[in-house]
């Protein structure tokens, strides 16, 4: 091998140790980039899940209360239903004589 030929094998090998230390670089830089968005979307994604639980609780505290308004109205009309029974089992009411 001729000196001539010793050093543009240097130099290419340089080169090419150069281009790829660079290149690994830019991918760090796409990588990051890439990350970045993608985490941009996870927060704006839990975002969404946080308002959904939000409102799915609002809406379970909602059922809760009107479950307990039907119980209740339940019994009133079971009352006035045990009221109304007595009611017509009753004799009718006397007229006085006279």
């Amino acid at each position: 091998m001729t000196i001539k030929s010793a050093a543009a094998l240097r130099t290419l090998a340089f080169v090419a140790v150069a281009g790829l230390g660079l290149s690994a670089c830019a991918s760090h830089k796409y990588v990051d980039e890439q990350t970045a968005a993608i985490n941009t979307r996870i927060q704006a994604v839990e975002v969404r899940v946080q308002d959904a639980a939000q409102k799915a609780d609002s809406a379970g505290q909602r059922a809760d209360a009107a479950a307990a308004e039907g119980r209740t109205t339940t019994q009133r009309l079971d009352q006035i239903e045990g009221r109304v029974g007595q009611l017509e089992k009753a004799p009718p009411a006397r007229r006085p004589r006279g």
